[in-house]
């Protein structure tokens, strides 16, 4: 996986990167209207020579709040999954989502704004929350699973959203690169960057959701780094990272890459 003592791979931001695929703790979801429950007379505005004239009625409104519930449910070695949201009945939304992805899916019915679904890389364990994401992952950790990830956050008021990884993959000996992109497991993504890296030292950084980034000393160190916002934001964190943990020794960007999309990296020319 590594180079012997030539490389190391360091992740700095991964605080960071929890607090983006993190959405906040759910609350309740309802939504709540103004519906119009009556109106108020007219009131006389004038009365001349024996002609009354009123204003027009206005409305009475009441706030009015309905509960709303959702599901999901997803196979753990497909990876497809399935969503019902906007529902009235809570049964009903677990019915629908079971009945669409089969008896051997992982699923979870609510009525909170969030809920979520985390699997284990080998997709043998997983675990639910409607708390956050890391509490799905620590479900998923007490069930026995090993390099658990949430990969599925489902609404009760809109789509769920897989959270896909991407890698990225460079050899210090023969400077070749690979990355991959739409992972459904991190080991996927992986094994996919590596490949497309075509040598037997290429290291591999994988990332969930985001931008990743290797940053290379003059000494033979790779640095990883991530960013939510893009690659070349990803490729300024990878540098600082590297500077700032060789010393100031020159560093250069190697490789960048998308979790959800194919790499736009450029090598520069060769002087």
């Amino acid at each position: 996986m590594g180079f012997g003592s030539l490389v190391k791979v360091f992740s700095s931001i991964m605080a960071a990167f929890i607090l983006f695929i993190s959405a906040p703790d759910a609350q309740a979801s309802q939504i709540c209207n103004d519906v119009v429950i009556g109106q108020t007379p007219g009131e006389i505005v004038s009365n001349t020579d024996g002609n009354t004239v009123y204003s027009d009625p206005q409305p009475i409104y009441e706030k009015q709040c309905y509960w709303k519930y959702g599901a999901i449910a997803i196979d753990p070695v497909k990876r497809s999954y399935y969503e019902s949201y906007n529902s009235d009945d809570i049964e009903q939304s677990k019915n629908y989502v079971l009945s669409q992805c089969g008896a051997n899916c992982t699923w979870i019915s609510f009525s909170e704004d969030y809920a979520y679904i985390a699997l284990s890389d080998d997709s043998k364990f997983s675990g639910t929350s409607t708390r956050n994401s890391d509490d799905a992952k620590v479900q998923c950790m007490i069930a026995g699973g090993v390099d658990c990830s949430t990969v599925l956050v489902g609404s009760s008021t809109s789509y769920a959203t897989y959270l896909k990884f991407g890698a990225i993959a460079y050899d210090v000996a023969t400077s070749s690169i690979g990355a991959a992109f739409s992972g459904n497991m991190k080991s996927e993504a992986e094994r996919v960057a590596k490949q497309s890296c075509g040598s037997p030292g290429c290291w591999v950084y994988s990332f969930q959701t985001g931008y990743g980034a290797l940053a290379l000393s003059d000494d033979g160190i790779l640095y990883g780094a991530w960013s939510a916002r893009n690659e070349a934001s990803a490729g300024k964190v990878a540098l600082k990272d590297c500077e700032a943990g060789s010393g100031k020794k020159s560093c250069s960007v190697v490789m960048t890459g998308a979790a959800r999309e194919d790499s736009t990296f450029v090598r520069k020319p060769v002087k």
